[in-house]
């Protein structure tokens, strides 16, 4: 979480804030009962996940892209993220 606010250049001192609402308002995160907290739903953190890489500098999603082009025959735990990117990143995507 922190790391997160630090990316966005949030004051640290709104970590606990932005916790909060993450887990009690939009119950986009919840406590998975072993001292962990998880996603509600998988397609919530591969949103979230494309959203992040629609997000970075050209030369870091050329790179992820090429990447993700050699092993896409081979495994298929990118598919939803790419489904999202296809619309959100669609230059970059294409």
């Amino acid at each position: 979480m922190q790391s997160a606010i630090k990316l966005n250049q949030k004051p640290e001192e709104h970590t606990e804030q932005v916790q909060r609402d993450l887990i009690h308002i939009t119950c986009l995160i919840q406590k998975d009962g072993f001292d962990k907290y998880v996603f509600l739903h998988k397609s919530v953190q591969e949103f979230h996940a494309a959203k992040f890489i629609a997000s970075l500098p050209h030369k870091h999603k050329k790179k992820f892209y090429s990447k993700l082009s050699n092993a896409i025959d081979k495994e298929d735990k990118f598919d939803n993220v790419l489904l999202f990117l296809k619309h959100i990143d669609t230059d970059d995507y294409n």
